[in-house]
C-alpha cells in the first residue's frame, strides 16, 4: 500500500493560553519557533539510548527543510533522565518550565513520576516507548506502537517460527520486570504456550551461562528475553559456550541492526519482535528513516526501533499541528490529538485516539501490531508483521 505522512484537518479555533507554573496552555501562538522537548536515558549504566536524540533532530530538520510549522520552525529541547526517576522528573518539569508544546518520541521506566507532571501541564506526550502501566493510561500520551504491552506477541512469534510451547523467561532486575513478565504470561496464554521457566538476572552478572542451563533443565524450548543489548550479547556468549541450542526471541530495544551483525553464529535464528517495522532500508519507513539519518545526522551510525519511533513521533506531531486552525499550544494540540480518527500514518493503517485501544487496562495502546524479524547472515530480516490482539 502506497503511503504518505498523513495530515489531520482539525476544524477548531483555539485561544492561545499562556503556562504559568504548571497550568494549561503552553506553547506560543506568534511567529517564533514551535518548541518540542524529549527526554530519554541517553547515557546510564541501565540502558544508553542516544540515538533516539539524533532520530528526533533528523525529523525536526526534515520538517523545517519542508516549511516547518505553517511556516514557522521546530525546535527540539532534550533532556538525558539518565534511568534515574530524579532525573526523569527533571526532565519532565523542564519540559513545562520551557513552555514545550509537546513531548515527542521519549522513553523513561518511570512514568509514574513523569505523566502527572506532564498531565498536570496539559502537554501531549506523543510517540513514546510504553514502558509502564501509566504510560499505556494516561490520557496525556498517545502512543503509536504497543510498547512493552506488546511483549504479548513474544509466545506467539516463539511458538509460529521455532515450534515453542514450552518457553523461559529471562530478565534483568529492574523496576518494571514484573509488568513485563504480566505480558508475557498474556501471551503465552493467548498462544497456548506455558512459561516453564523464569529468571530476573542481577545487573552487575557477567556470565549468563547458568540461566541457560536452568532453561534448558526446565524443558524450555525458546528463550523471551526483554534483555537491553549488552545483556543480550551476554547471553548469546553463554548459549555459544555451553553448547545451548535454544533459539532466543527478543525485543527490538535488544536487537538493533548493529548488535544483530556483531552477533555472529550466536545470534543467528535469534527473533526480535517490535512494534515498528524494522529500522532498515528493506521497508519504506525504516528507508525514509535512514535517508534522514544519512542527510541530517551523518554521525549516528546507530539506528535502531527507538529511533524511528522518535523520528516517526516528530513526524506525527508536525502532521496534527499544521491542521490546527489557529495558535499551536499544548491545549489547542491535545484537542486536535483527541480528534484524530482512522488516520492512515506511515505503517499504521488507522490511528484513532478518540478511542480506547483493545487491551484491557490499557486505553492509550491503539496501535497493537507487531513486526518480527530474525537473525540470518548478521542481518535483520523482516516476517509478516501480525497483530496479537485481534480476534
Amino acid at each position: 500500500m502506497k503511503r504518505t505522512l498523513a495530515m489531520v484537518a482539525v476544524g477548531a479555533t483555539v485561544a492561545t493560553l499562556t503556562l504559568t507554573g504548571c497550568g494549561s496552555g503552553g506553547g506560543q501562538s506568534g511567529g517564533g519557533p514551535v518548541k518540542i522537548f524529549q527526554f530519554a536515558p541517553y547515557e546510564s549504566q541501565t540502558a544508553s539510548l542516544p540515538y533516539m536524540k539524533t532520530s528526533a533532530q533528523a525529523a525536526v530538520d526534515e520538517v523545517n527543510a519542508a516549511g516547518g510549522i505553517n511556516g514557522r520552525k521546530l525546535e527540539l529541547e532534550t533532556c538525558d533522565e539518565k534511568y534515574d526517576p530524579n532525573e526523569a522528573v527533571r526532565c519532565a518539569q523542564r519540559a513545562v518550565q520551557e513552555h514545550a508544546v509537546a513531548v515527542v518520541g521519549s522513553l523513561s521506566a518511570f512514568g509514574a513520576q513523569v505523566m502527572p507532571v506532564l498531565q498536570s501541564a496539559k502537554i501531549p506526550s506523543i510517540g513514546a516507548d510504553a514502558l509502564t502501566p501509566a504510560d499505556a493510561r494516561s490520557p496525556m500520551n498517545y502512543l503509536i506502537d504497543s510498547g512493552v504491552p506488546g511483549y504479548t506477541a513474544m509466545p506467539a512469534v516463539a511458538k509460529k517460527y521455532l515450534g515453542a510451547t514450552k518457553i523461559a523467561l529471562i530478565q534483568i532486575e529492574f523496576a518494571n520486570a514484573g509488568e513485563t513478565k504480566k505480558y508475557v504470561e498474556k501471551g503465552a496464554e493467548l498462544s497456548g504456550s506455558k512459561i516453564v521457566y523464569s529468571a530476573e538476572i542481577p545487573t552487575d552478572t557477567v556470565d549468563f551461562s547458568q540461566y541457560v542451563a536452568a532453561a534448558k533443565k526446565s524443558g524450555a524450548q525458546a528463550i523471551v528475553s526483554s534483555l537491553a543489548a549488552e545483556w543480550t550479547t551476554k547471553l548469546w556468549k553463554a548459549m555459544e559456550s555451553t553448547g545451548s541450542n535454544l533459539k532466543v526471541v527478543a525485543s527490538a530495544g535488544s536487537v538493533t541492526p548493529k548488535v544483530a551483525a556483531e552477533g555472529g553464529d550466536a545470534a543467528a535464528g535469534t527473533y526480535v519482535v517490535a512494534g515498528t517495522p524494522s529500522a532498515d532500508e528493506a521497508n519504506p519507513w525504516g528507508k525514509q528513516y535512514i535517508a534522514a539519518m544519512k542527510k541530517y545526522e551523518p554521525s549516528e551510525k546507530v539506528y535502531a526501533g527507538v529511533g524511528l519511533r522518535s523520528y516517526a513521533a516528530v513526524h506525527l506531531f508536525a502532521e496534527v499541528a499544521k491542521g490546527i486552525d489557529g495558535g499551536v499550544t499544548s491545549t489547542s494540540l491535545v484537542q486536535a490529538l483527541d480528534k484524530v480518527h482512522d488516520m492512515e500514518f506511515m505503517w499504521i493503517d488507522h490511528l484513532s485516539f478518540d478511542k480506547s485501544g483493545p487491551i484491557a487496562g490499557y486505553p492509550r495502546v491503539v496501535a497493537t501490531e507487531a513486526f518480527p524479524a530474525v537473525i540470518q547472515d548478521g542481518k535483520l530480516v523482516s516476517k509478516e508483521p501480525f497483530d496479537p490482539f485481534a480476534g
